[in-house]
Formats: structure tokens, C-alpha cells, sequence
């Protein structure tokens, strides 16, 4: 059993408050529990059989017995533990803790505040729980919950979790501001996702072309910061225009023509004129280039 979750269980409101951790060093200098380190780096507890037999013993005459059975019932969340489950580390047991808890929220009348301090305890040794709270928020529908989602996964992204999590995490709060209608925060975290190592050019195309959407119908981005997002993605199009087709090259242009850069539109409109000239989307742009400026 992971020792981050036993630590997490103790902060429910009904138990006593003590130094857990230290709790578990004198029951392993007691052999009363035995410690393993997963692959991961994170430590799991285990109780000999006869120190099992011992505990159960003094649990049947305990006045403490009630509240030691609640704390297991949350423990059994996490699932069956085998010595071989090391090698996948914390991860599985986690993701099925928080399987129980969602299901107990939709079907039991449970809310996530209910086992909130629980939860981002876990993330904060786990940070990829924090990914995880932000679907229970967004799942559990209430008036707050897309801002608590948000919320956690900016939380999620504060601790620079890997190139790949990382991108993920961008692209889901992209998501969830447009749930929001946050379009600076949309556009801010695709630009940020768009900016991680070894992202496909597609996603920032799609992201450029975003973008360009949100300003043709006129949705709010901060005034100031609208320039800004426009130039680092235009930048990071322009630093691997050979990998861009056409419609690429007339989203780039779009871009460049936010930034009232209209040679840089034309440039790449003309780049994509001659991998197709027949491409509408640089003809339209070479076209309204002719027309003259309208900003």
C-alpha cells in the first residue's frame, strides 16, 4: 500500500492529528511494517503476517476500532496490492482511488469536497493527480467546477511535469477555457502547448487557425496580449514553414496580417501559391492584400 496514501488518509476530519510519517518509521523500527521502494521512487508499506495477526488483536478491543475500519474502507480504494505491482509504481493504484471516488460522487450523492484535502495531498507527492482532480471538478457539474478545473491543472502544470504531460495538459486547459469563455486563456495555454518540445505542426497550425477564428468573430482577447500570442505563434510557424502545405502558409498569413505585417503575409502567401496555386485560401490573402489596408 503506497505510504503517500496512508499519509492522505489521516487528514480526513475525524482523525486525530499526528506526525504519520514519523508514525511509520517506529513501526518499522518495530517491524511491525516493512517498507519497498516502487520503480517510480515512491515507498509502499506492508505488514507482516504476524504483525497482522498481532494488529488485528488489539484492533478487536480498540474504542478506536470504528474509525480504523473507516480509514480502511478509503484504503481499499486503491485496489489489491501485489509485490510485483512495484514495477508500476504509485500510478495504478492512484488512478483506481480516484475510479471509487468518482463513482461515489455519481452514484452515492457524494461530493468532491468530501475528499478534497484527501486528493490534493495525493497530487502534491503525485502530481499527476492533479490532472485527474480537474476531470473529478469538470465532471461533477457545479457552478464553480470549471474554475476548479482549471484551477488544478494549472496547478498540474506548475510543477514542469514531462514534454509530453505537459503538452496534454495545455491542450486540455485550452478546452476548458473555451468552455469558459476565457479566449485569452484559451489562446494562451494552445500558444504554450504549441511552444512544447515535439509538437506535431498540425497542432499549431490548428491552434493559428483558432486564433485567427476567435478575431474574425470578434471574440474579446485582451487588447494587450492579443499581439503577443499572434507573434509567438506566427514565429514558431515561420521557424518550420517547410513542413506547412498550403493552408498552413494562409493561416500564417492570417497571422502576420493581426500583426499588420502585411510583406510577411504576402511572403508566405506567395510560399503557398507555389506548392499550389490553385490554393483558395493564399488567393483570397494575395487579394485582399491588392485591396489595400482596411485596419
Amino acid at each position: 500500500m503506497p505510504q503517500l496514501a496512508v499519509e492522505a488518509i489521516m487528514l480526513r476530519p475525524s482523525n486525530e492529528r499526528f506526525d504519520v510519517e514519523a508514525a511509520i518509521v517506529e513501526l518499522t523500527r518495530s517491524s511491525l511494517i516493512e517498507t519497498a521502494e516502487a520503480k517510480d521512487g515512491t515507498i509502499f508499506l506492508n505488514v507482516p503476517l504476524v504483525a497482522a495477526v498481532f494488529g488485528k488483536g488489539k484492533l478487536a478491543v480498540s474504542p478506536l476500532k470504528s474509525a480504523v475500519e473507516a480509514n480502511i474502507e478509503f484504503l481499499h480504494m486503491l485496489g489489491a496490492s501485489q509485490k510485483t505491482d512495484l514495477q508500476q509504481g504509485i500510478g495504478p493504484r492512484i488512478r483506481t482511488m480516484f475510479r471509487h471516488i468518482a463513482a461515489k460522487v455519481t452514484k452515492e450523492g457524494k461530493t468532491i469536497d468530501d475528499y478534497l484535502p484527501i486528493l490534493e495531498f495525493v497530487a502534491r507527492g503525485y502530481p499527476p493527480a492533479w490532472h485527474l482532480i480537474s476531470q473529478l471538478h469538470e465532471e461533477a457539474g457545479g457552478e464553480n467546477s470549471l474554475k476548479e478545473a482549471k484551477d488544478a491543472m494549472l496547478r498540474f502544470l506548475q510543477v514542469n511535469p514531462k514534454s509530453e504531460e505537459k503538452r496534454a495538459a495545455w491542450k486540455k486547459l485550452s478546452e476548458l477555457c473555451a468552455l469558459t469563455k476565457d479566449w485569452t486563456g484559451e489562446i494562451h495555454a494552445l500558444v504554450e502547448m504549441c511552444e512544447t518540445a515535439n509538437t506535431p505542426f498540425i497542432d499549431i497550425s490548428n491552434s493559428a487557425n483558432r486564433l485567427n477564428n476567435l478575431v474574425h468573430h470578434q471574440q474579446f482577447i485582451e487588447f494587450d496580449q492579443k499581439p503577443i500570442l499572434a507573434r509567438r505563434l506566427a514565429d514558431l510557424m515561420n521557424s518550420r514553414i517547410g513542413e506547412a502545405d498550403p493552408t498552413d502558409c494562409s493561416r500564417l498569413a492570417w497571422l502576420y496580417l493581426h500583426l499588420k505585417d502585411e510583406r510577411g503575409a504576402s511572403e508566405v502567401a506567395e510560399i503557398g501559391l507555389r506548392i499550389d496555386p490553385r490554393n483558395d485560401y493564399c488567393q483570397k490573402i494575395k487579394r485582399k492584400l491588392a485591396e489595400g489596408p482596411r485596419f
